[in-house]
């Protein structure tokens, strides 16, 4: 299953020749991706747009890394957020992204994905390891992958097949006719909400 392969290659990461992100003052243009991942925080809005590109709302390029890595294998490109590359205390980050699709996301660590407004798709792999949050309601896809280790909720729709697996507790809340396909270990519910 393609949605499978593009899920552990995100959470593998197998990522190559890094390219930084521009250090513009609040808006940053980069390279091609097709998944994010929000490592340590954060609030973070993925909408459709014609080009890639990241705006930082609130927060400094001193502090948050903001990059894309290639995948090994000719496999695509991640998007990789690091909110907090110091001591942060208190550190309020907001960013908002713009991409023509989005295949994956996932949070590590705590903070929140929200995708909004991006066309329908095929597969899609989602994410939560350490806490944290993804709000993938209004993108309708075939195929859902979602995972959750140690903490977190996940929102999707799927109109065909949802995979979910919580280990540690999480909570996976899904609408659409989908077939769903659970996993739970340690804790953690699979909840239709329609």
């Amino acid at each position: 299953m393609k949605t499978m392969a593009a899920f552990g290659a995100l959470l593998a990461l197998g990522c190559t020749a890094p390219s930084p992100v521009a250090s513009a003052q609040n808006i940053a243009s980069v390279g091609a991706f097709d998944s994010i991942e929000l490592r340590g925080g954060g609030d973070v809005t993925v909408r459709h747009g014609r080009v890639h590109r990241v705006t930082l709302v609130r927060g400094d390029l001193e502090v948050t890394g903001v990059e894309v890595r290639r995948r090994s294998g000719n496999a695509g490109a991640t998007l990789v957020i690091d909110a907090c590359r110091t001591t942060c205390g208190r550190y309020d980050l907001r960013i908002e992204i713009e991409t023509p699709d989005l295949e994956a996301a996932a949070v590590t660590g705590g903070g929140t994905i929200r995708l909004d407004g991006l066309p329908a798709r095929s597969n899609l792999a989602l994410a939560v390891t350490g806490g944290g949050d993804i709000d993938a309601r209004s993108l309708s896809a075939a195929n859902v992958a979602a995972a959750i280790r140690g903490g977190g909720t996940i929102e999707t729709r799927a109109e065909a097949s949802l995979a979910a697996s919580v280990t540690g507790g999480g909570t996976v809340r899904h609408s659409g006719p989908a077939q769903v396909a659970t996993a739970i270990h340690g804790g953690g519910e699979v909840v239709r909400v329609d």
